[in-house]
């Protein structure tokens, strides 16, 4: 039964690949096998924050405070990965999110500490009503799922700030500053928690949210990402 649904469904709604626009079934999750198998790991990343490790050390935390207790992201922002983001994000492609759902659920299993509980960047009203979901959260939720630890809102987005999408670094630093606050506290005081986001750039989104959770009393808060974008080619 489940394969003749599958099977009207791709009939009715074909799928195509982000990357060769290939026709794919539905739970491909707009991707081939193909091109599946050229996405790149992150590798090289800072133990901390993620970022990418070059001889002189980290890119990114090796002169800031690092409010995270350890970030992975998942895979290089380039190639399919960035085109499934794009879709996920910008053409309402909304099952692409499943394509990061296994291997981040990987990397939380791997973190020194066992979070109780999964949150997720927030974003702005507007933005959300415009694309119709939180990619963020839509990941959240599942990874939670695998984990078998509940997923929690406990971050609200300010009104009033520009999009970080084309900000250079600096200005991705300065534009982050009390951005986020703390909901719910009472639900996680004390609790260490998983924190989720699609791409890490400078990582100044990921470390301010956890600043505000510490300041707000988490015991800890571990971060992972799908991607890894270079800080130095935004064009995200």
């Amino acid at each position: 039964m489940l394969k003749m649904l599958n099977l009207i469904i791709d009939i009715v709604f074909p799928c195509f690949c982000v990357n060769c626009g290939k026709w794919v079934r539905s739970v491909d999750y707009h991707i081939c096998p193909g091109c599946r198998s050229y996405i790149k790991p992150a590798e090289k990343s800072c133990s901390v924050c993620g970022g990418l490790l070059e001889p002189g050390g980290c890119i990114i935390c090796g002169t800031r405070k690092v409010y995270t207790a350890g970030n992975v992201p998942v895979y290089e922002y380039s190639g399919s990965v960035k085109k499934l983001l794009h879709g996920l994000k910008f053409r309402s492609l909304k099952g692409a999110y499943m394509n990061f759902v296994p291997e981040m659920t990987r990397a939380a299993f791997g973190l020194p500490q066992v979070p109780e509980l999964v949150t997720f960047v927030p974003m702005s009203r507007r933005k959300q009503a415009a694309r119709g979901y939180n990619q963020s959260r839509l990941i959240a939720q599942a990874i939670g799922r695998e984990l078998g630890i509940p997923c929690i809102r406990v971050l609200r987005e300010r009104a009033g700030y520009r999009s970080q999408r084309g900000l250079g670094r600096v200005d991705r630093y300065i534009n982050v500053i009390d951005r986020y606050k703390a909901c719910n506290i009472n639900k996680f005081t004390g609790r260490t928690i998983l924190l989720v986001d699609d791409v890490f750039t400078t990582g100044s989104t990921i470390n301010e949210c956890s600043r505000q959770l510490l300041l707000c009393g988490a015991a800890a808060v571990y971060s992972v990402t799908a991607a890894r974008a270079d800080p130095d080619k935004i064009t995200i």
